[in-house]
């Protein structure tokens, strides 16, 4: 029974430590789906629509892809938003 305490300390830091993980997990993805992820900025700031004219081409699952507008591929990636809340 003088173990009780040690056992006790030795679960407990590893459990606290687990639950802040997983709620400053869901904090930071509540927060960021109320601005989409930050999606629209990415792209203009990644770049990405010269990546997709260069890459897009070659895809062979998504025909045409490079010839969709901006507009177009924010859907798209609201869509998977969406999805995924």
């Amino acid at each position: 029974m003088t173990n009780m305490p040690y056992l006790l300390r030795l679960c407990f830091w590893p459990v606290l430590f687990l639950a802040h993980l997983i709620a400053t997990a869901l904090l930071a993805w509540h927060l960021l789906a109320q601005i989409h992820f930050a999606y629209p900025m990415g792209y203009r700031i990644l770049n990405l629509q010269d990546h997709i004219a260069e890459y897009a081409p070659l895809n062979r699952y998504k025909e045409g892809f490079e010839f969709t507008r901006p507009e177009d591929k924010y859907l798209c990636g609201a869509k998977q938003w969406q999805r995924l809340n």
